[in-house]
């Protein structure tokens, strides 16, 4: 029970290794609702219904209704993101920040292209918010910034008629700027500081190769489809596999065919060039992102976890979304679905 916001700063630089927006929202809610375990977690909830209804808008801006509609189901009921939503840390207001940031990078980028000079304007100030809050949730928020920075640099590089527009490259920089400035003062107490905050939870694993293929099926099917969240960290590979062989098997045929689906469709896109623009979300963003976590976690043994890559998590639903469209291909994301609800079914009723 922190007595002021200074205090409260002091007590999360003790006990987390991340920043405080999501700890301040829980105290100032303090004296409007009961302090008990269902208000703590309720504020997740909330933060990822508004970013579902953000997904939908961005998704809808991209690929139409149908495809918006599906991604906003999918999203709905994964077992890896209602994980983060009942939960009372800072993962749900983060995945909202994420998906709205995204939209308004995408809302500033169709100004452009229609040459609204106070509508680019002002979506580049309101991107540059989202993500200096983004910051101020996850520190891993920055990776983020970096995958649609790059994505906005390729498009421009690919599409000059875009990038000599008037104000095109100053309001992408303001953007920036927004977000690196609204960050600073959080830097500056970092500096400032001799310790630092306890790093992650009590039990850890090492990056790997196996790490990359437990974030993927994490994304997909949660903590609960076979081995329990303690189990997947602390057991061997070997053991996991002998304990829950079936779960695991059906697990990984469905994520290999929907890997199959993913990069069929980015070789029509590339093939296609009015849809090769989905590279951009599809396969640049991605990658740029995220390979600033790998690299830190083969550098200095960080245990990179499947939440420290949440902005990364919308692709999957919205994937599988898309590819959806193909009269084969839905009824392969209906059995990936039917498996997704076993997961959080017993997620929220067996765990």
């Amino acid at each position: 029970a922190a007595t002021d916001l200074g205090d409260l700063l002091s007590r999360v630089r003790q006990v987390d290794s991340q920043p405080p927006a999501s700890h301040f929202v829980i105290y100032m809610l303090r004296s409007l609702v009961p302090i008990n375990e269902f208000y703590l977690r309720l504020p997740s909830l909330i933060f990822v219904e508004i970013g579902l209804v953000f997904l939908f808008l961005l998704v809808n801006l991209l690929w139409g209704e149908r495809i918006a509609l599906v991604t906003l189901v999918l999203a709905q009921f994964s077992p890896f993101l209602c994980h983060y939503a009942a939960e009372s840390r800072n993962y749900g207001l983060w995945f909202l920040l994420i998906v709205t940031s995204f939209h308004c990078m995408l809302a500033w980028l169709r100004c452009l292209a229609s040459q609204e000079s106070k509508g680019y304007w002002l979506w580049a100030s309101l991107w540059g918010l989202a993500n200096g809050m983004g910051l101020w949730v996850q520190i891993f928020h920055c990776f983020e910034i970096l995958g649609q920075a790059i994505m906005c640099l390729v498009l421009f590089v690919s599409l000059p008629g875009v990038r000599s527009r008037a104000g095109s490259k100053s309001s992408f920089l303001l953007a920036q700027a927004i977000a690196g400035l609204l960050f600073l003062p959080w830097v500056m107490i970092l500096l400032s500081e001799t310790g630092a905050g306890r790093i992650g939870v009590g039990w850890t694993r090492q990056f790997s190769l196996v790490s990359a293929a437990y974030c993927l099926f994490a994304f997909f099917f949660g903590f609960s489809l076979g081995p329990n969240l303690p189990e997947l960290h602390l057991l061997h590979l070997s053991e996991i596999i002998e304990k829950t062989a079936v779960p695991l098997g059906a697990a990984g045929f469905s994520i290999g065919v929907a890997s199959l689906l993913y990069f069929n469709r980015l070789r029509q896109d590339f093939r296609n060039l009015r849809s090769r623009w989905e590279l951009l979300p599809l396969l640049i963003y991605p990658l740029a992102s995220v390979m600033g976590p790998v690299a830190l976690a083969l550098a200095t043994g960080f245990p990179l976890h499947p939440r420290h890559l949440l902005y990364v998590w919308w692709l999957v639903p919205l994937v599988l979304g898309i590819t959806s469209t193909s009269k084969p291909a839905k009824y392969i994301v209906a059995i990936i679905f039917a498996i997704q609800l076993y997961a959080l079914g017993n997620s929220l009723f067996n765990d």
